[in-house]
């Protein structure tokens, strides 16, 4: 929940549990492409929570067809899009 709070810009006052995630996603101004990394490990890690995420992301795009995309990335994202060159965490939380 710390890694979307800080990628998502999200105030201090957030939840970071599924629900807040939730609610934070369908609320957020404009338009927002959020790019998932290192979401294999986690998956493989925490299969039940990795639902419990994917269910969050296809109902706030669906909410929100026009002004949410939530890509996978199958590989590293690089340095110049917000990656870095440290392994991933296996926990969003």
């Amino acid at each position: 929940m710390d890694r979307c709070a800080a990628a998502l810009a999200l105030p201090a006052w957030f939840g970071r549990n599924w629900d807040a995630l939730a609610e934070s996603l369908t609320d957020l101004p404009g338009r927002v492409a959020l790019v998932v990394t290192g979401w294999q490990a986690y998956a493989e890690a925490r299969p039940a929570e990795w639902r419990t995420a994917q269910d969050v992301f296809a109902t706030s795009v669906a909410e929100r067809p026009t002004s949410l995309t939530v890509l996978l990335s199958l590989g590293d994202l690089p340095a110049a899009l917000g990656g870095s060159d440290e392994r991933p965490s296996t926990s969003l939380g």
